[in-house]
């Protein structure tokens, strides 16, 4: 059972400045144990129903609009998918100090977007993502 949430610096990036609107968006995450003792986190194993990472949320913004463009801001609030304690037990990333883990994912699978194709039109956005209460640092998205 998680006790306490894991305490990271969370650092978002993207391997291109921009995107087509049917490009598939890949986000490189890496978590950071900024704290002075080894944490134990879950993050992309066991891989959730939805290909997502565990306990993350994202923002994404229209810098035209300052509005979001998210249907669901973490695609899992979909998913009805439950875990006992015993069965992630094995999936635990023990996480010394200053050590870090860095994954990649699609970010559909992280969140939905508010479009009848579930594509971005083009335009700039400003992105976010948290890990439980860590945010990240915030990129801007370029759809051409």
């Amino acid at each position: 059972m998680i006790h306490d949430l894991p305490v990271v610096q969370v650092n978002i990036e993207f391997r291109y400045a921009s995107f087509k609107s049917t490009d598939e968006i890949l986000v490189r995450i890496t978590l950071t144990n900024n704290n002075t003792q080894e944490q134990n986190i879950l993050f992309d194993k066991p891989r959730v129903s939805t290909g997502g990472p565990w306990g993350t949320i994202a923002k994404v913004v229209s810098l035209k609009t300052n509005e979001s463009v998210l249907k669901h801001e973490n695609k899992a609030i979909l998913s009805s998918q439950f875990y006992k304690e015993e069965e992630l037990k094995h999936y635990y990333y023990n996480l010394k100090p200053n050590e870090s883990i860095t994954r990649e994912f699609k970010l559909r699978d992280i969140v939905v977007f508010d479009t009848n194709d579930y594509n971005l039109p083009k335009g700039r956005y400003e992105i976010q993502l948290s890990y439980y209460t860590n945010t990240s640092n915030s990129l801007i998205l370029i759809i051409e």
